[in-house]
């Protein structure tokens, strides 16, 4: 496995977790329900 490919995956295992936290905060502010929380999530644009 050339250098390069194994950054590459490590671009893609972080931009998934990235991923994963968005979704995880978006859910949070929509449980949360206020709208301010909601007006958050339409920003971060979910």
């Amino acid at each position: 496995m050339g250098s390069e490919a194994a950054v590459s995956a490590l671009i893609q295992g972080l931009k998934d977790v990235v991923w994963q936290v968005r979704r995880t905060v978006a859910s949070m502010l929509l449980e949360i329900g206020t709208p301010e929380a909601l007006d958050a999530v339409k920003k971060a644009g979910f």
